[in-house]
């Protein structure tokens, strides 16, 4: 074969390696794309990513916090008269964190509520005093998720075990019930 056959055969590439290249670069540029979309993936998954301005951020977390507060002023009397004692622990909790005298007013006014059983006011003040015979009437009125509240502020006191009011039985359970039985769990341990 001339030297000039040689070159014009090497410059023109097979089918074979003309295949060959197009796979590289398919399977090159698959890798780059799973690698982008799983980066983007977890960043979206794991919240590390904030498409929104920090300023942006800022101006609609504190409306939010502003539109809160403007609930619970407006629902003040509905919190005190209910029986959502979370929410009056949330209340403390933030007053705690950002002084409110909206807050705080709430959180006194529940304590200082004469027929409020004196067994709620221990989630909010762990040292109340608990009186059992309250204690087991309270616990006898209320629904499963409270009891197990009710149970881990006071086991000492408490007329019931764990196995009867199924405080560990978490495939029982589902949704707000299991907030509650993580809530409980978190009160036995201090106890």
């Amino acid at each position: 074969m001339s030297a000039k056959n040689r070159t014009i055969s090497r410059s023109v590439a097979s089918p074979q390696r003309r295949r060959r290249i197009h796979k590289i670069a398919v399977v090159c540029l698959s890798l780059v794309l799973a690698a982008v979309l799983t980066a983007w993936l977890l960043a979206y998954g794991y919240n590390n990513v904030s498409l929104m301005a920090d300023r942006a951020f800022a101006r609609r977390l504190d409306a939010a916090i502003e539109n809160s507060h403007n609930w619970v002023q407006l629902n003040r009397q509905d919190i005190l008269t209910g029986r959502n004692i979370a929410l009056i622990r949330m209340l403390q909790d933030i007053s705690t964190m950002r002084p409110d005298r909206l807050y705080s007013g709430i959180v006194e006014s529940f304590m200082a509520e004469p027929a409020r059983p004196d067994c709620w006011k221990r989630l909010l003040d762990p040292n109340w005093p608990v009186i059992s015979s309250a204690l087991n009437k309270t616990l006898e009125q209320e629904q499963i998720d409270n009891k197990w509240i009710l149970y881990a502020i006071a086991p000492e006191c408490a007329n019931v075990t764990p196995e009867q009011i199924r405080l560990f039985d978490s495939e029982h359970w589902q949704e707000r019930k299991l907030t509650h039985q993580l809530w409980a769990l978190m009160h036995l341990c201090r106890t």
